[in-house]
């Protein structure tokens, strides 16, 4: 039964802008990494800002752990849009059965190999490389710290196909909905169903920050790690197979194209956003204080960075 009611005593709803972008909008992966430094020991933190200030270059405005999370969204701006498919696993999703088994199976074989899940593999595989550059690791960490986020967005995990998107929806995107602030499915899920609109300034001023702050607090308060037992299993495909089902029992099953969205839905929807980019920020310390150890020296890395 859907949640009607979900406690705002922060004023996260007061700081609305649209903003389009492929993933979930920038405070929600701003929240996703500061939750997930948070939750870094001591040692970790120093050897990950090495690593970022050594990628800073041209890019100093993202030197740091919170704001190298919207990097890999930003750089498209640039005119980078080699890492798109980094960023999603478009799994379908075909209810009505319009998809050939034969269509079915060369869509999933086509996501493979160069998808969130693959790009999360060698992210981790470079960290984890003693003869990796400092500035090859930073680069790869900006990248973990933002797929990271993704992979736990629904709608980029699951691609839907009915009679009214016989080539898919892709992620939602094509999914229209009657709302004028966010005009999309996709767009609806990357701001979280209202939970996180704000566009901050590149850095962030004071009240870009105060506004993170109180959106991670709320987020850590509401569903702290202890609820989440899924925590011990660090399969990066288990991961992208619930956000899937979450498309699957949620957003699709309570979503109807072309459609109002109930304030119900709405109000469910932002637990629902809320519990994944809590469980996001959890699992990226996760991931960083299993991989980089008190073993790895930071002189090390400051020697690099001085070549």
């Amino acid at each position: 039964m859907l949640v009607k009611n979900l406690r705002f005593y922060f004023l996260v709803l007061s700081f609305f802008t649209y903003h389009s972008l492929s993933a979930w909008w920038d405070a929600g992966h701003l929240a996703v990494a500061q939750i997930g430094y948070e939750e870094l020991r001591p040692d970790v933190k120093k050897q990950v800002d090495a690593y970022l200030e050594a990628v800073s270059g041209p890019f100093p405005q993202y030197s740091d752990f919170i704001m190298a999370a919207i990097w890999a969204d930003d750089i498209v701006h640039e005119g980078i849009q080699a890492f798109g498919e980094w960023h999603r696993s478009s799994r379908p999703y075909d209810p009505h059965g319009v998809l050939s088994p034969s269509e079915y199976e060369r869509l999933c074989l086509k996501i493979e190999d160069h998808d969130c899940v693959w790009a999360i593999t060698e992210c981790l595989k470079t960290l984890e490389n003693r003869n990796a550059s400092p500035w090859a690791k930073g680069f790869m960490l900006r990248m973990l710290i933002h797929i990271v986020g993704d992979i736990h967005q629904p709608c980029h995990c699951i691609t839907y196909y009915s009679p009214d998107f016989p080539n898919g929806d892709r992620g939602g995107t094509r999914f229209k909905i009657k709302d004028d602030a966010y005009g999309s499915l996709h767009s609806m899920t990357d701001a979280a169903f209202g939970l996180g609109n704000r566009r901050p300034e590149r850095p962030m001023n004071q009240e870009d920050k105060r506004y993170l702050d109180n959106l991670v607090t709320h987020l850590k308060e509401n569903f702290p790690r202890e609820m989440f037992d899924q925590l011990a299993d660090k399969t990066i495909d288990s991961w992208r197979e619930e956000s899937y089902n979450i498309g699957v029992d949620f957003v699709y099953a309570y979503i109807l194209p072309n459609e109002d969205v109930s304030e119900e839905v709405m109000e469910e929807g932002k637990i629902v956003a809320g519990k994944q980019l809590a469980l996001a920020g959890y699992r990226l310390g996760n991931l960083l204080n299993d991989l980089i150890g008190a073993s790895h020296s930071l002189q090390e890395v400051n020697c690099f960075s001085a070549s």
